[in-house]
């Protein structure tokens, strides 16, 4: 046994010599066990023959583990060990594995077992009993410990099982007739053979045969079909007999019997008939299954039924999409009962079986009830129905004559008995009712030419539309159309639509043709062709056209409805006129309050005359009309006169003419410009048709004179940011005043401002100040946008515009930024002031730099007496260079600041070099560095800790700009590193019993000592002494050998406790605890 202790400083304290914080002692042990067996089969018998199975447990009681112990099972007389397996059950406590010596075997046990303390092995023994064995089997089990170790208890190394021998056979009997049905009234046999399967005789068995309602047994025999093996003789207890079967059998193990019974079927059994026999064992015999015992042959029994079916729907002939009701009649003639007879009925090509109901029309008589398996339903019938003998059901079936039909159909129904009975005149199971089709047909036609109007001399194009609405196919269907007085047809054409669906082809009788119409169309049901015809209007036609198109079925099919076999479209006559107007005043341009004349021409291209055309002439903003007069320049001809509604007038004008076809008038009129007049001005004229006639060319009814108008305008601008400086790296925003001071207004108007080097614009935006008076909306080309301004601007004269832009100082920036705006009128428009179209913006740019510092030695906690190393990084985050800015460093109270060096990490951008003010030094600091913007200088400095130190020591480094420079951020000047001073004490222990070897449930006492060597103090040092397998720590005492010196007071954590030992103690340096 190896007992160690462990001491480990507190949390904080380094010790610096680990290896002598634990300590061993270690004794040899002599072992004793107390080995224990049990055996048992969980049974007070067994049998004859039969088998069991032993359950061994070996059981280690301790204290001591054993290895090979020896385990030994030899089977007694009449018991036959098989195979056995050795398993482990409880693992126990100790140094070896219990294990068994061999995991399985075969026959007698003679092995070993390894086991801990408490350790169990479980073996599993299979054995066999002899047939012959009698009275009692004794089975017993030893285990002994090896050589070398002492059992103090050896009365429980042996256990014996012991069973009473029991007999045991196990008798089957089966039964079959061969067949799975029989027929009422008729006769079976059964073979019934009764089996000892042993292992044991038995001498009379009983043997019992009940026939069931609807059979009746009658003449059995009996004979021995194998005589088996055994100490009795197999044999009947009778040879033979009639009726239900009540008698005995012997048998030898393997003997077989069989019994030999015919029996007959009732006149009226129905359903199955299920016939069981029995075997039982004598008193005082185990049947290891009964199960077998029993057996039942089932037979189904076979009705007979002699069923037939009629059916008709009353007429000999049906017609195409017609409707017909079937009559179907099915009954039975016996003499049996059917239970779910079949009845189908499948509609053939051109019928569809809609909606059918059922109905009893005779109940008959048995022990059924007759029934329809539905009463009603959809479509084709496939059904059952129930039927007592003389029962009668009829079905009555509505179905549909497909409009495609021809020729005859034939609808038959077919009944049929359900699956086990037997029709013996199956030739009146199906019947047939056939009617012939007769063809039905309804034509339609419609006409149009899509208008309500044509015009005298025009032309039209009809839509003849003809449908075959079904049911049936037409074929060589009449199609008339003979135009009336007034109208003549041309060509046409005919074409398929719709095929629909049908046995003929849907086809035009032409596929077109000139004239006249009067021509055939086969359609199938739902085919529809179309005519496109067209026509021309007499140029002498008035009042109204009307032209009829008819179909007419062919001979031998009826069109049930005639009133849509004719269609008529209508047209009224309507006149034409072709008027046309021109306007120009000859000129491309006009100025702002200048005037300038129109001509009109008004032309009637006819064909027709005019009354009262309508003439209008309507001032555009920024124009006023003023005189105007009008004379007729060409007469034409035709029945009117051509006329002014009015020779002269003043103001927009309004008014009509009157023109023969060819007539021609001219309107001349005089207009001023408004001075506010920009862009373009736009006069339009028109001329239109009175009402009820039409003009065929409307494109040239209006007409427009455009000119250009020159405008003049006075652009100014201003700029200021209000400021005189700005900082390098800062912003600043302008505020830019563009203003029309007119007389014109200004449509995009240029405005831009592109920023001078050392500033870059940002985002701006624009806004209307003062709106002024024009006819344009003064408005930003841009609301906003981002970057040097590239926009325009539009104004009215007095109007006014403010951008506000943000912008920004380089952070290399010096001197001064001037930055100039500019504005200039659009392309077309004169500024007759150029000298204020520009102004600049002049600013002082003033240097800004953002210093940072940082600082650490990488560590939370620093020796007492030890080193470190600190690096600080200053960083210049722009955007201005500096020059001798200022880096100090001080060593606090218990840090001594050793050499240190300086280097340029990163040298940023700008116009400086970025160098340190001292590559090196040693002491506290206080130099100076130089960095461009970005630039990053890293100084390393060593350092010592006073051996004195406690607590923690906090070292800060600060950096500072020169004078004439800003930093923005003054909160990152400083940094500050902190660190906790580290206490270090060597604590050392040692331990021993003072002795070799100890006994196996003896007793020892150890001695634990525990010293600081220094050189810190510890508060609460940790003592674990934690007692190893096949030991037990029990009381234990603690006191101060040693009080040493320090600051605090040497002592144990607990003076005494009992158990594994988990405590503190706290001693100074060179104190010792025992």
């Amino acid at each position: 046994i190896a007992n160690t202790v462990t001491v480990a400083v507190p949390a904080g304290t380094t010790d610096p010599t680990p290896a002598n914080n634990s300590a061993t002692d270690t004794n040899n042990v002599t072992p004793v066990a107390d080995l224990s067996v049990t055996k048992t089969d969980g049974s007070a018998s067994v049998n004859a023959g039969g088998a069991t199975s032993y359950t061994i447990v070996v059981t280690n009681n301790g204290p001591s583990d054993v290895t090979a112990a020896t385990v030994v099972d030899t089977a007694p007389a009449g018991l036959t060990i098989g195979a056995w397996t050795c398993a482990v059950t409880t693992a126990g406590s100790g140094s070896v594995t219990t294990a068994c010596g061999a995991a399985s075997g075969s026959g007698n046990i003679n092995t070993t077992a390894t086991l801990r303390s408490g350790g169990v092995i479980t073996y599993t023994v299979a054995a066999t009993v002899a047939g012959t064995a009698t009275g009692t089997i004794a089975n017993t089990v030893t285990v002994a410990v090896p050589a070398g170790t002492t059992d103090p208890t050896p009365a429980n190394n042996s256990a014996t099982d012991t069973n009473t021998v029991n007999p045991v056979a196990d008798l089957s009997v089966t039964k079959t007739d061969g067949a799975a049905s029989v027929n009422a009234g008729g006769a079976t046999s059964y073979t019934i053979v009764v089996t000892n399967n042993g292992p044991s005789d038995v001498t009379a068995a009983t043997v019992v045969d009940t026939a069931p309602a609807g059979l009746t047994i009658g003449a059995w025999t009996c004979a021995v079909t194998t005589a088996g093996t055994g100490s009795v003789t197999t044999a009947c207890g009778a040879a033979s007999g009639s009726g239900n079967i009540n008698t005995t059998a012997t048998l030898r193990s393997g003997g077989v019997i069989t019994y030999t019974v015919a029996a007959t079927v009732a006149g009226t059994a129905t359903g199955t008939i299920a016939n069981t026999v029995t075997v039982a064992v004598p008193a005082g015999t185990t049947d290891p299954t009964p199960a077998n015992n029993s057996a039942t042959d089932t037979n189904t029994v076979n009705p007979v039924a002699d069923l037939s079916v009629t059916k008709t729907d009353g007429a000999a002939s049906v017609n195409a999409g017609g409707a017909t009701s079937y009559t179907i009649v099915v009954t039975n003639n016996g003499p049996s009962d059917v239970t779910a007879a079949t009845v189908v009925d499948t509609a053939p090509a051109g019928l569809t079986i809609g909606a059918w109901t059922c109905a009893v029309t005779t109940a008959g008589t048995g022990s059924v009830t007759t029934a329809c398996g539905a009463a009603s339903g959809s479509g084709n019938i496939n059904t059952t129905a129930t039927l007592r003998s003389g029962g009668v059901i009829t079905y009555t079936v509505a179905a549909t004559v497909a409009g495609t039909a021809t020729g005859t159909i034939a609808n038959t129904v077919t009944v049929a008995v359900p699956a086990g009975t037997t029709d013996p005149t199956p030739g009146n199971n199906s019947a047939t009712d056939t009617n012939t089709v007769t063809p039905v047909a309804n034509l339609a036609i419609t006409k149009t030419d899509g208008v309500a109007s044509v015009n005298a001399g025009g032309s039209t194009s009809y839509t003849i539309v003809v449908t075959n609405n079904g049911p049936s196919d037409v074929t060589a269907a009449t199609i008339v159309d003979t135009a009336p007085a007034g109208l003549t047809i041309g060509a046409w054409t005919c074409s398929v639509t719709t095929a629909g669906v049908g046995s003929v082809t849907t086809a035009c009788g032409a596929a077109s043709g000139s004239g006249n119409i009067n021509t055939t169309a086969t359609l199938r049901n739902g085919g529809v062709v179309t005519y496109t015809v067209a026509a021309t209007v007499a140029g002498t036609a008035s009042g109204t056209i009307a032209n009829t198109a008819t179909v007419t079925a062919p001979a031998g099919t009826t069109d049930p409805t005639p009133a849509n076999n004719s269609a008529t479209d209508t047209d009224t006559i309507t006149p034409v006129a072709n008027l046309a107007i021109t306007k120009t005043d000859g000129a491309a341009s006009v100025n702002a309050g200048g005037a300038t004349s129109y001509t009109i021409v008004v032309t009637n291209n006819g064909p027709s005359d005019v009354t009262a055309a309508t003439v209008v002439d309507t001032a555009p903003a920024g124009l006023t009309i003023g005189a105007w007069t009008c004379a007729v320049t060409t007469a034409g001809t035709g029945s009117v006169t051509t006329a002014c509604g009015a020779a002269s007038g003043s103001g927009n004008i309004n008014t009509t003419a009157t023109l023969r076809s060819g007539g021609v008038i001219t309107y001349t009129v005089a207009a001023t410009i408004a001075g506010t007049a920009t862009g373009t001005i736009a006069n339009t004229v028109t001329v239109a048709v009175p009402a009820g006639t039409t003009d065929p060319t409307p494109g040239n009814n209006s007409a427009t004179d455009t000119n250009n108008v020159t405008p003049v305008a006075d652009l100014s601008v201003t700029k200021t940011d209000g400021a005189a400086s700005v900082n390098a790296g800062g912003a600043t925003s302008y505020t830019i005043v563009v203003t029309n001071n007119g007389p014109s207004d200004v449509t995009a108007a240029t405005v831009v401002d592109t920023a001078p080097a050392g500033l870059t614009i940002g985002a701006w935006t624009c806004a209307v100040t003062t709106a002024g008076t024009g006819s344009v909306t003064t408005a930003c080309g841009a609301a906003s946008g981002s970057g040097n301004i590239n926009t325009t601007a539009t104004l009215r004269s007095g109007g006014v515009i403010t951008y506000t832009v943000a912008s920004t100082v380089a952070g290399t920036a010096t001197g001064t930024i001037a930055n100039t705006v500019t504005v200039a009128v659009p392309a077309g428009t004169t500024d007759p002031t150029p000298g204020n179209n520009s102004a600049t913006d002049t600013n002082n740019v003033t240097p800004v730099a953002d210093l940072s510092v940082t600082k650490t030695d990488g560590a939370a906690s620093v020796n007492a007496g030890g080193a470190t190393s600190y690096t600080i990084v200053v960083t210049n985050n722009g955007p201005s260079d500096v020059t001798a800015a200022t880096v100090v460093d001080t060593a606090p109270a218990g840090l001594t600041i050793g050499a240190w060096t300086c280097a340029v990490t990163t040298a940023g951008t700008g116009s400086v070099t970025t160098a340190c003010g001292a590559a090196s030094g040693s002491g506290n600091i206080n130099t100076t560095a130089t960095l461009r913007s970005g630039g990053v200088i890293t100084y390393t400095v060593a350092a010592t800790v006073a051996g004195t130190a406690t607590g923690t020591i906090a070292n800060t480094v600060t950096v500072a700009v020169p004078a004439g420079t800003t930093d923005p951020t003054p909160g990152n000047n400083s940094a500050t590193d902190t660190n906790t001073v580290t206490p270090i004490a060597n604590l050392a222990i040692t331990k021993t019993d003072g002795a070799a070897s100890i006994n196996a449930g003896g007793s020892t006492s150890y001695t634990i000592v525990i010293t600081n060597n220094g050189p810190s103090d510890v508060t609460a040092a940790t003592i674990v002494d934690t007692a190893p397998a096949g030991l037990t720590i029990g009381a234990w005492t603690c006191a101060v050998t040693t009080a040493g010196v320090g600051s605090v007071t040497t002592a144990c954590g607990a003076a005494s406790g009992s158990g594994n030992i988990n405590t503190t103690a706290t001693l100074r340096n060179g104190g010792v605890v025992t």
